[in-house]
Formats: C-alpha cells, sequence, structure tokens
C-alpha cells in the first residue's frame, strides 16, 4: 500500500499496521459504525458554532 497507508498490509487473511499490529478480520466490523458516530458527533459540533457566527 502507498501513501497515507504505506506500511499497511494484508497477509493471510489478516491486515497488518506499521508497527507489526495485526487485524483479525472480525476486529474491522465495527470501523464504519464508528466513522458515521465521529461524522455525526461533528456534525452535532458544528451546529452551535454556526449559530454564534450569527
Amino acid at each position: 500500500m502507498t501513501g497515507p497507508w504505506d506500511g499497511f498490509g494484508f497477509q493471510g487473511g489478516h491486515m497488518f499496521t506499521p508497527e507489526g499490529h495485526q487485524f483479525e478480520p472480525c476486529d474491522m466490523v465495527w470501523w464504519s459504525r464508528t466513522c458515521n458516530i465521529a461524522r455525526d458527533w461533528q456534525l452535532m459540533m458544528e451546529q452551535p458554532r454556526a449559530a454564534l457566527l450569527r
């Protein structure tokens, strides 16, 4: 992998990090949910800021 993913890879059905951590396929099940929560939190935090600028 290249760019920001440089050093990450897949081997034997597992993903590994540049630091040598290994992820099982079941470890990745909740990533999209975590990203959705982070996006929703960011949107929620932007709303009060936008109201202050009015």
